[in-house]
């Protein structure tokens, strides 16, 4: 936020305002609040500006220390106010949404002084210059002035690594006491730059325990390799590895890369080793080193080295009959492959086409035959973060405008709906972006980027040969969860603002959990998301969609028609553009909704006149183009009027006057027809949405006024501009909310979907071609989100977006010329991707898009789809949802149920008698049994599900009716405090955190049973969507092929069903089954949690090393340190650090004892305080 009025630390606050030398300083009068209690609107305050901070004193005493709020001056834009009641005002608007302050000052001069210096207090506009600048600066010379360590070498376009200490951190042996302290807090890990031709170290050691001061203690083992080339001095770190504890001949999993450009003959190389003796706090003593030229380590396969002392850098002795410590170092070159345009190498390419900050990590670990398996990790951010929602707003912004016109040239609107009518054409807007094309998590609610998804990165792990060539891979898509941020879930997801519009009441989660189906119930729902196969709602608003887009297309055209025709040859080509664009708007006619009005026959006919027209210009184009004819004895005189048995009765400039009387004939019938199409479109739209209004008290369908006005609140409770006063108006607000937030989801599932594809595609042969092209693809989600809170409302936003995916259909086509392998930037803007002059990625219909692949990806497909030039595929999504935090805990009850299986029966007793001393709204006593009796009526509902969750002991010494009325009671939240207080200090000696235990359980059970609904749901939905493309894969391919892991995918599919039928608490096997499944079939895994950070690094992680375990043949043994390693130094914990600056993950010891085991980070890994 970039207001904050903060009550904290008021005094260090207000005496640190006095002593800094200001930048502006005086007197302003500041607005209230709208509810706030004081008499005045206007309060007066000294304020004191300096740098980005301005302070406002309570008083208006120039040397007063106590302070009544701070204002943060951030991305906010001022005016000043034209109103004549309060002059010398001035505003300050705040892009994030933060309410707007109003100041006045005494005097013109003043407010314009102010408002002068506020301008340039900012530093937001300065550190985007600055962005941009280094950018070119890169560009330019590649190389980044102001990062730490730049390479002197200007081809090295980044660096190898960045400096991770805090500040440089001396490495030089005989500075370093082998027993002095180093705090190593990392700022950043060692990602490398993909590359295929450089140096590979796998490093061991051996015999440490014998140069450590504590003999008996076994290291935990941390080394820094650093190198140096003359004629530079100093040592420049170039990688880190992993730390192994408690081991003495410790092996390295991570192993350090190094460029060909790098490694020169005077290199020399330093490894630094390190003890770090707290692990959570990276606290080591560097207690040895190790220094050596870089060409001794090519010598022979693998080099011993011994290990020296950092103080004095003599080799250490080791006692009699003990061996040395030594390093082992292996050294592997790998080289380019000779093989040209491979598949791996076209992956590679392809990889680096669609991903910004691309970054690789090698591993070394241990195979099942013996041997060591070298592994290459790559993560990048994904170019289409920004791009593709950009070209989706283009697009959405145009149909919307086409909307907006349609509605304005419909006269007959009735006044009841004309409240609405404007409403449901929904504005858009775009604003001007530059800088990286990246959405830190940080940024989730911002509103402007509502529409790109948070954290979007392609997660690869390769196998490598021994030269260092990838020969395998698996690729995971990881990205935040698909909702709209910056607006409140106060009314839920999607799922449930739709559950909640429905004409008749119906049960949540609804079963199944379907857009499609619900939208049968929701106008709202098949109006926003223009489900055309559901109601007549849904389906007028695709056809207005269709309709105004390819009117306006067609209107151009005709407008036209005679100055394009000026030019010879060109009638023709004109003639097939109006025959394509005419019959779909001839196939709209004569859908259902509109074929009564049979006013196609006037169309057709006018139609057939502009043709004839146009073949008589046509035929006087090639008679004039043809060559002169040869008269023979036969034929002594050629008729000149005829050419190709088409006769041609008049001249060039006749005939374009009847073409252009006939286009406007055309233009005006179409304009005619269409008008009264779209007033019987609109007022189906209308009639949909106004049937959710109750007409009368009594009636069984629609919902009354006070509830969609209470509905209304909720939805816009993020925007406190908005105002509801009646039912139309309230639902004009919904849908218009409800459109917003399901575009804004569409946009980041699809965004996500097409950054996974494009790095699939380079991968795929003969076969995928053929199975994505007759069955689509399969996209398998997977979300980590617990169904609490504001999460719950996510899974809801997100399950509804991955939903409508199987609406879309995605088009591939190759690019323009075969050397465009290399993305370019378009226009003015420096972050457009593309390929040629085409985006990569582009929305050509309301339900269609469009991506570009290079030639070098587009051969791999089959010669019969290469001769159509493009490809058109349908997509799968399936979903799958398990919660495993804490909060996940609770929505499943685990917590509740300790609470109440620990309470004691005599407690329950007396809470048994309390009930009957409490006062029950103003009913005591005696009086409160038939209370209770009436009450109880009213909670039958909930017997079922409290006789299976509560025990049965319990049950029986409470009685069930005071039961039932106190859990009725409980769910107002003013009776709720006043029984804690009453049990707190009048009957009951137990400690207040028990009886608020005890309240709440009873709380939870008698306002919701089963707050992990939604998550059954979604796993239902998505067995069903898995069930139906293995149907449709057996149907064409037969039986599929066997998972990695060796088994049936019939089996597997078995054990899903299993799971999903009979729910239990956080069944993570559930994803593990379907990403086996998914892999078996090649298809897409995205993988989502709140902002893709914590929850999803611990699930890629796992993914990633059970596929070296299943498919590439990882050693068991070694699976547990494979995984650590990965989550310590891999580039999940880059991802980390580029999102909260920090290396460590969100979590707390609390969270992991819910956490299941295989989702746990490493100790040290984790850290309170940290932004989630």
């Amino acid at each position: 936020a970039h207001v904050a009025f903060s009550r904290l630390n008021v005094k260090d606050l207000g005496q640190v305002s006095l002593q800094w030398n200001s930048t502006f300083e005086g007197i302003l009068l500041c607005k209230q609040k709208g509810d706030s209690r004081r008499k005045h609107v206007f309060s007066e305050h000294w304020c004191r500006l300096k740098g980005n901070i301005l302070v406002l004193c309570r008083t208006t005493d120039r040397k007063s220390s106590e302070i009544e709020g701070v204002v943060l001056l951030e991305r906010f834009s001022i005016s000043q106010t034209g109103e004549v009641d309060v002059p010398h005002a001035f505003r300050l608007e705040f892009d994030a949404g933060d309410p707007p302050l109003v100041f006045v000052a005494r005097s013109e001069a003043e407010a314009e002084a102010w408002c002068r210096h506020l301008r340039t207090s900012q530093l937001s506009p300065t550190l985007q210059r600055i962005t941009v600048l280094r950018d070119a600066l890169r560009s330019i010379t590649g190389c980044d002035p102001l990062d730490a360590g730049a390479p002197s070498v200007p081809e090295l376009k980044q660096l190898l690594v960045e400096d991770e200490g805090n500040g440089v951190y001396p490495l030089c042996c005989g500075r370093l006491s082998s027993r002095s302290v180093h705090n190593l807090v990392f700022r950043i890990s060692d990602p490398e730059p993909p590359s295929l031709d450089g140096v590979e170290l796998s490093l061991s050691c051996s015999n440490l325990s014998g140069v450590r001061s504590q003999p008996n203690e076994d290291p935990n083992v941390h080394i820094v390799v650093s190198v140096c080339t003359p004629p530079d001095a100093g040592w420049k770190r170039v990688g880190t590895t992993e730390v192994v504890e408690s081991s003495s001949n410790p092996t390295f999993l991570k192993t350090i890369y190094l460029r060909s450009d790098l490694i020169q003959e005077k290199t020399r190389m330093q490894f630094a080793l390190f003890d770090l003796r707290d692990i959570k706090s990276n606290l080591g003593i560097n207690f040895g080193v190790i220094i050596t030229m870089a060409n001794e380590l090519f010598t022979t396969e693998v080099v011993e080295l011994r290990v020296c002392d950092p103080l004095t850098g003599k080799a250490f002795e080791s006692a009699a009959g003990a061996a040395n410590a030594t390093l082992r170092v292996r050294a592997s070159r790998h080289k380019l492959s000779g093989i040209a345009g491979s598949e791996m190498d076209a992956g590679l390419s392809c990889l680096n086409m669609i991903c910004d900050n691309l970054m690789s990590k090698h591993y070394s670990f241990q195979h099942a035959n013996g041997d060591r398996m070298h592994v290459v990790e790559l993560m990048g951010e994904s170019r289409l973060c920004f791009d593709f929602p950009i070209e989706y707003l283009k697009s959405l912004i145009h149909r919307e405008h086409h909307m907006y016109d349609s509605l304005s040239r419909t006269g007959s609107v009735s006044p009841s709906h004309s409240m609405i009518a404007f409403r449901i054409c929904s504005s858009f807007s775009m604003y001007p972006f530059l800088g990286t094309r990246f959405k830190p998590c940080w940024e989730r609610t911002n509103a402007r980027y509502d529409f790109v998804p948070t954290n979007l990165h392609v997660n690869q792990m390769a196998l490598t040969d021994a030269d260092g060539q990838p020969v395998s891979f698996h690729n995971i898509t990881s990205v935040g969860v698909f909702s709209a941020g910056s607006r409140s879930y106060k009314a839920g997801g999607l799922f449930r603002i739709a559950t909640d519009l429905t004409r008749n009441r119906i049960a949540y989660p609804p079963s199944p959990l379907s857009a499609s189906e619900l939208g049968f119930e929701s106008p709202v729902a098949a109006a926003a998301a223009c489900l055309i196969d559901v109601c007549p709602v849904g389906r007028a608003h695709t056809l207005l969609y269709r309709g105004t887009g390819t009117l306006a297309v067609l209107r151009g055209d005709l407008s036209g028609l005679v100055q394009r025709l000026s030019a010879r040859d060109q009638a023709e080509p004109l003639t097939h553009r109006l025959q394509k664009t005419l019959t779909p708007i001839l196939s709209m006619f004569s859908d259902p909704l509109l074929n009564k009005l049979d006013m196609t026959v006037a169309i057709q006919s006018d139609f057939k006149n502009l043709l004839n027209w146009l073949t008589e210009l046509s035929a006087l184009d090639k008679l004039e183009s043809a060559p002169p004819p040869v008269p023979s004895r036969q034929q002594t005189s050629l008729d000149q009027t005829t050419v190709c048995g088409s006769p041609v009765t008049l001249d060039r400039a006749a005939l374009l006057i009847h073409i252009g009387n006939a286009g406007k004939c055309l233009s005006s019938s179409l304009d005619k027809m269409w008008d009264t199409c779209a007033e019987l479109l609109w007022n189906y739209i209308f009639e949909g949405l106004t049937s959710l209004i109750q007409p009368y008290a009594s009636a069984e369908s629609g919902l009354a006024t006070n509830v969609l006005i209470s509905e209304a609140d909720r939805v816009c409770a993020a925007n406190a501009g908005v105002s509801v006063d009646n039912c139309l108006s309230a639902l004009a607000v919904i849908y218009e909310a409800f459109a917003y937030r399901h575009h804004a989801c569409v946009c980041q599932a699809l965004t996500s979907l097409l950054t996974a594809l494009l790095s699939e595609i380079p991968h795929w042969n003969r076969t995928r071609w053929e199975q994505v092209a007759v069955c689509g693809v399969l996209a398998q989600f997977e979300g980590l989100l617990s169904c609490y809170g504001n999460e719950q409302g996510m899974i809801e936003d997100w399950a509804w977006a991955i939903e409508h995916l199987a609406h879309i259909r995605i088009i591939l086509r190759p690019c323009s010329t075969r050397n465009d392998h290399q993305p370019k930037s378009t226009g003015g803007n420096p972050s457009s991707c593309s390929v040629g002059s085409t985006p990569l990625a582009r929305m050509t219909a309301m339900h269609e898009c469009e991506l570009t692949l290079p030639w070098s990806v587009w051969t791999g497909a089959p010669a019969e789809i290469q001769s159509r030039g493009r490809v058109r595929l349908r997509v799968h999504p399936v979903a799958f949802n398990v919660g495993i935090n804490e909060q996940q805990t609770i929505a499943e009850k685990q917590v509740l149920y300790c609470f109440v299986y620990s309470l004691d029966l005599r407690i329950l007793d007396k809470l048994n008698r309390l009930f009957n001393r409490v006062p029950v709204f103003g009913v005591t006593g005696c009086l409160a049994l038939p209370f209770i009796d009436s009450v109880c009526q009213s909670a039958l509902a909930f017997r079922q599900n409290v006789s299976r969750c509560v025990p049965l002991w319990s049950q029986e010494r409470l009685g069930m009716h005071k039961f039932y009325c106190l859990s009725h009671l409980l769910s107002n939240k003013y009776v709720f405090e006043k029984l804690a207080f009453f049990v707190k200090g009048r009957v009951l000696h137990f400690s207040f955190s028990l009886v608020i235990a005890v309240s709440y359980v009873l709380f939870a059970f008698g306002n919701r049973f089963d707050k992990a609904a939604v998550q059954h749901a979604v796993n239902s939905q998505g067995l069903v969507r898995l069930e139906i493309y293995f149907e449709r894969f057996t149907k064409h391919y037969g039986a599929p092929p066997q998972s990695s892991t060796c088994q049936d995918i019939c089996d597997l599919i078995a054990d899903v069903r299993h799971i999903v039928q009979s729910p239990r608490n956080k069944p993570v096997e559930l994803l593990e089954y379907a990403s086996e499944i998914t892999q078996a079939f090649g298809g897409l895994r995205l993988t989502s949690c709140k902002s893709a950070k914590d929850r999803t690094s611990m699930s890629v992680t796992l993914e990633q090393i059970r596929w070296l375990k299943n498919a590439e043949g990882l050693h068991e043994s070694n699976f547990q340190s494979a995984l650590q390693c990965l989550r310590r130094k891999g580039l999940r914990m880059d991802n980390v650090f580029k999102n909260t600056h920090c290396q460590k993950y969100a979590f707390n010891r609390f969270q992991l004892l819910y956490f299941p085991r295989a989702y746990r980070p490493p100790i040290g890994t984790y850290a309170l305080g940290v932004p989630s």
